[in-house]
């Protein structure tokens, strides 16, 4: 049989109160349901946006000239890059590149002139088996999701008579496989009930310094009923008065990872890894090592954040060895190829460094380094 929205409510005990989890947290919350529960409170996001990463700022700054430019206005760069306190010549650049890329693919494929959904939000119910389009005040304003639904932002959805395309934009070097990308197939499970029509076309487009590529999957009714089955079993937990707590390799990009009880042994965690590790019996076991490494070291680096911060508001702290913890001015210079590809233009860039590399004064190392990658 299947569960009503009531029915499902009073399954996982939860009747009020917003959850933390959202669609471009899915295949956190498939894997570990407890950071999600509307009991957690999440430690606040920066008000600063000079103190949010630089990744994740540039990455809502190149979404913001894009929504403007798929709304068919002209995006002014200068303003969004102070807004988000991101370089502008590399905004230039992505969004450049992007929007050509974007429009030629649109027009091509004659999705130009299509009806379409520009940075929407959506929810979706597994419980219930329905989507609708959430009415929203802000960039990323879930308040108006319900306790069972799964709220999320589709950057572009091109809304066919047949089929409908959603599209997300990805910065950074991280590869994505289309074919197994939750996020895309939780706003697919929306779009699908939302619109009626047989399951969208999914596109995620990736954008960094020196690579542009597009990745598309047709969605099948068979990966909708898969997905939904999954986010029912995930958000049950997630909503249940003892949701599921399955630390691993995911934990380093968890936004509760400051306040889960899983990371509790942090001021012991270079002990407590070198046991874990002396402890490991199987492959199985020494991954999962690996995986809490990963936390502990983002952990770390946040309570250094933190620590700077309180520091920077309320002066130096003396330590127990007659020396005091205080901000010091430095001076860093950034020379990459990156930065030369953006400021003399790919060409001469490419030029340049080559001559660099000729002359001697680009070294290059050969090394090997434990890092996570697709295989």
């Amino acid at each position: 049989m299947v569960a009503t929205r009531a029915q499902a409510v009073e399954m996982t005990q939860v009747a009020t109160g917003k959850h933390n989890a959202s669609a471009s947290k899915t295949d956190l919350l498939l894997r570990c349901q407890w950071w999600g529960n509307p009991a957690v409170r999440l430690p606040p996001e920066a008000q600063d946006i000079r103190k949010v990463p630089d990744a994740p700022r540039f990455g809502r700054a190149f979404h913001k000239a894009m929504e403007l430019f798929l709304l068919r206005k002209r995006p002014p760069l200068v303003k969004i890059a102070k807004e988000f306190a991101v370089d502008r010549e590399r905004l230039d650049d992505y969004f450049r590149r992007g929007s050509e890329a974007v429009e030629k693919l649109l027009k091509k494929r004659s999705w130009w002139d299509e009806e379409r959904w520009v940075e929407t939000k959506l929810a979706y119910d597994p419980f219930a088996d329905t989507g609708r389009v959430l009415q929203s005040k802000g960039e990323r304003d879930y308040s108006g999701k319900r306790i069972t639904e799964l709220p999320g932002t589709v950057d572009l959805g091109i809304l066919d008579s047949k089929r409908d395309v959603l599209f997300d934009w990805k910065t950074g070097q991280k590869a994505y496989d289309i074919d197994v990308n939750e996020q895309m197939l939780s706003l697919s499970c929306a779009s699908h009930k939302i619109r009626g029509r047989l399951p969208p076309i999914r596109v995620i487009v990736r954008i960094d310094d020196d690579f542009m590529e597009p990745y598309e999957a047709a969605t099948t009714i068979e990966e909708i009923e898969a997905h939904r089955d999954k986010l029912k079993i995930a958000m049950r937990s997630m909503l249940s008065k003892n949701p599921a707590m399955v630390p691993g390799t995911y934990c380093n990009w968890c936004n509760a990872l400051e306040v889960c009880p899983a990371q509790a042994g942090a001021y012991n965690a270079p002990l407590l890894l070198r046991d874990f590790v002396d402890g490991a019996l199987d492959r199985d076991q020494m991954g999962m090592v690996y995986g809490r490494l990963l936390a502990a070291e983002n952990l770390v680096k946040k309570v250094r954040e933190r620590i700077t911060q309180y520091v920077k508001d309320n002066g130096p702290l003396e330590l127990d060895n007659g020396k005091y913890a205080k901000i010091v001015p430095g001076k860093m210079s950034n020379l990459s190829q990156a930065s030369i590809k953006r400021a003399l233009g790919l060409v001469q860039g490419n030029d340049v460094i080559q001559q660099l590399r000729e002359a001697g004064c680009i070294e290059e190392i050969e090394f090997e380094a434990l890092k996570m990658v697709n295989q």
